[in-house]
């Protein structure tokens, strides 16, 4: 009776989790919310206009990145499956509610450029993504890495496009003072055909016609 002998097969190597530095360095430059992933691009091209607009809904975005991660990963046990998407909502809005406050006590002008993009970053994309995909899943000290990098990651992609219009502000331009610009025509009530009564004429209304639609003739074929 022969026996065979059963070859077992090994086991491929299991990946090496990632380190804490490349879970904060990914939302820099390899996994960049904005160039790379291209999330939340509502704020990234309505704010960008000046450089402290995007320095504040950057450091905004931050935060509240950062403080609903830290409470997604705390309550990930607890909260049901069923109703995740609409508790990370309420605890992202919480925080979008403080910063909102925050700002407008800070500085009135600033809360006013903005408008409706602080409110805006409860629907943010980037956040609530973060929040399904990792915090959800992962320890408060890792998510708490992965928002930190994410956050500086879209800060400076904002910063990036915000710096544009300025130096194109300050770049020459040629002088156009001494450049005739082309005359536009407009329209007075004299060059209108208009309705008027004769007083004389048994007040019967007579139509005054153009001189320069009298003078007008078809052009020759």
């Amino acid at each position: 009776m022969t026996t065979q002998e059963e070859t077992a097969t090994p086991l491929p190597p299991r990946a090496e989790p990632p380190s804490d530095m490349d879970t904060f360095i990914k939302g820099l430059w390899r996994d960049n919310p904005v160039f790379v992933q291209v999330l939340g691009m509502c704020p990234v091209l309505a704010v960008t206009n000046t450089v402290i607009n995007s320095v504040v809904m950057g450091l905004a975005t931050t935060f509240v990145l950062l403080m609903s991660s830290i409470f997604v990963s705390l309550f990930r046990k607890v909260i049901p499956k069923q109703v995740r998407i609409a508790s990370f909502i309420l605890i992202i809005a919480t925080f979008v509610t403080m910063a909102d406050y925050v700002i407008q006590a800070v500085s009135l002008e600033v809360h006013q450029s903005l408008g409706a993009f602080i409110s805006l970053i409860v629907v943010n994309c980037l956040i609530l993504g973060r929040a399904e995909a990792f915090s959800s899943k992962n320890t408060v000290g890792k998510s708490m890495l992965d928002a930190v990098g994410m956050g500086v990651g879209f800060t400076f992609s904002l910063l990036c496009l915000g710096v544009l219009p300025n130096t194109s502000r300050t770049t020459p331009r040629h002088n156009s003072e001494n450049v005739n610009p082309m005359p536009i025509p407009t329209a007075s009530s004299t060059d209108l055909p208009t309705v008027f009564f004769d007083e004389n004429a048994s007040a019967r209304p007579r139509i005054r016609q153009l001189t320069t639609i009298s003078e007008m003739k078809a052009p020759r074929l």
